[in-house]
């Protein structure tokens, strides 16, 4: 069975693997279904998607639906100090879909990260059905952990959300 995998931004910069969320329908696909029913949009898993994901950046949405739906996307970072807003926009978004999946067991497992002084971060691979971002292949065929700090395929969530906020 497919999961969404977590993983954690290390004070050094390596990203790495830290848990599993057993089915993940029940994470970011979850999410794109539900937010198309609410937001009357045509939905396909195997169809175009970007009416779908482009609802994170329309401010008619409440703010918590946007981050959850950008939580979602490949490659983006949560940083430590963020934790808590990602934490509250996923009560919220709970609170407004009767069906949330396992985000609140993904928000209730990041914020005991808040607690441990190794993690400066956290990031996803939605589904492990698919290749990790979270792995750079190297020229001698062998693959080594992404390092925020050498590698520049990534983004940060809620530095998005504030520009966003400020247009």
């Amino acid at each position: 069975m497919s999961s969404t995998e977590l993983y954690t931004v290390r004070q050094d910069g390596t990203v790495v693997h830290e848990k599993d969320f057993k089915n993940a329908h029940f994470g970011a696909i979850l999410v794109w279904q539900e937010m198309a029913k609410k937001y009357n949009l045509p939905f396909s898993i195997s169809g175009d998607l970007q009416p779908v994901w482009s609802l994170w950046k329309d401010k008619r949405v409440p703010i918590s639906h946007r981050i959850v739906m950008g939580a979602t996307f490949d490659r983006v970072i949560i940083r430590k100090s963020e934790f808590m807003w990602y934490a509250d926009a996923v009560s919220d978004y709970c609170a407004d879909f009767w069906e949330s999946g396992h985000l609140s067991d993904q928000a209730s497992f990041i914020m005991t990260l808040l607690f441990r002084d190794d993690v400066i971060g956290v990031c996803w691979n939605q589904t492990s059905v698919s290749l990790s971002p979270w792995y750079v292949d190297q020229e001698d065929g062998e693959y080594r952990e992404y390092n925020v700090n050498l590698d520049t395929d990534h983004w940060y969530l809620f530095d998005e959300i504030d520009r966003q906020e400020s247009e």
